[in-house]
């Protein structure tokens, strides 16, 4: 199977969890990286500005929200008007919230 031309940040504080998206997808996008808080996450995404970003809500420290707000204050890609969108969704209920920043 050919992957998906795309970079993929996971950031889950749940071993598990990054385990089960590691295992769905890294076989399936062209760069996946994988962080278990805010921090580890911060410094992936400056390193690497990936296209897209999952991320836990509720982590310990940082959590969900205020990364994305990180990320989308001191990266122009990620702000208004742009194709490449951050996605976050909260893991640990159901995968049944989403928004779109």
């Amino acid at each position: 199977m050919k992957k998906l031309p795309i970079s993929i940040l996971c950031v889950e504080d749940e071993h598990i969890i990054l385990q089960s998206l590691k295992d769905m997808l890294e076989d399936k996008v062209r760069n996946l990286y994988l962080a278990m808080n805010a921090k580890e996450a911060l410094e992936l995404f400056k390193k690497h500005k990936p296209d897209l970003v999952i991320t836990d809500i509720k982590m310990p420290g940082m959590d969900g929200l205020e990364l994305l707000r990180k990320v989308k204050k001191n990266e122009k890609r990620y702000q208004t008007g742009d194709p490449n969108r951050i996605w976050e969704t909260e893991l640990s209920h159901g995968c049944d919230h989403y928004w779109c920043g």
